[in-house]
């Protein structure tokens, strides 16, 4: 299996399986065949060059102790059905998070359907974590109540 960045020529397949996982409409929408500034799209490809799995990372800052963050919001991740339990979805998110962290991305966050997926690979409630090995910021709520 090779991960890489997805090109405009593996949209429409990314675009499919996408649909295929989630169910989305037949109409296509405008920004799933373009490249969309602020998006970078992963894929995963088996032996024959089939793209079995797909990623995006969208680049957004969230807000720590008054700061904007740098931050990857983990979106789209689907596997083919007959990739799933060969690691397909852990190393997708293993190179969108190097990718990440390459851009300035010091939290990752996500809302899966899934948590187990997403546990393997270092996230935890509420759903925040640092994709290096420096100590994430103090998720908010998570800590004591001051009165």
């Amino acid at each position: 299996m090779r991960v890489r960045e997805l090109t405009i020529d593996d949209l429409d397949d990314a675009w499919e399986l996408g649909r295929f996982a989630f169910g989305s409409d037949a109409q296509r929408s405008p920004h799933t065949t373009v490249e969309v500034p602020g998006m970078t799209r992963y894929g995963a490809f088996d032996d024959t060059g089939r793209l079995v799995g797909k990623a995006v990372d969208l680049h957004h800052d969230q807000w720590w102790s008054g700061r904007a963050v740098a931050a990857a919001d983990v979106a789209g991740v689907a596997v083919a059905p007959e990739a799933r339990g060969r690691g397909v979805a852990r190393a997708l998110l293993t190179a969108l998070l190097v990718g990440a962290r390459e851009r300035g991305a010091a939290i990752s966050a996500l809302y899966p359907t899934v948590a187990a997926p997403y546990r393997a690979c270092g996230w935890r409630p509420p759903v925040c974590c640092a994709p290096s090995t420096s100590r994430p910021p103090r998720c908010p709520g998570t800590g004591p109540r001051r009165t």
